[in-house]
């Protein structure tokens, strides 16, 4: 068991264009996860897929 940080980067985008997200994982672990979305403001749920992507506001109660 060891502790690990997971982050994501990205750059600005003009609204309506595409956005790429890169998903930073350490080495170690990279195997053993896959990135199933991006939470974005607390409401906003950002999935990955082969269109491209699509945002899905998901309130979280």
């Amino acid at each position: 068991m060891q502790d690990f940080s997971v982050s994501a980067t990205g750059s600005a985008v003009t609204r309506g264009n595409m956005a790429v997200l890169r998903c930073t994982v350490p080495s170690f672990v990279r195997d053993f996860l896959s990135v199933t979305s991006w939470l974005q403001d607390q409401k906003f749920n950002i999935y990955p897929s082969s269109d491209g992507g699509k945002i899905h506001p998901n309130i979280l109660n």
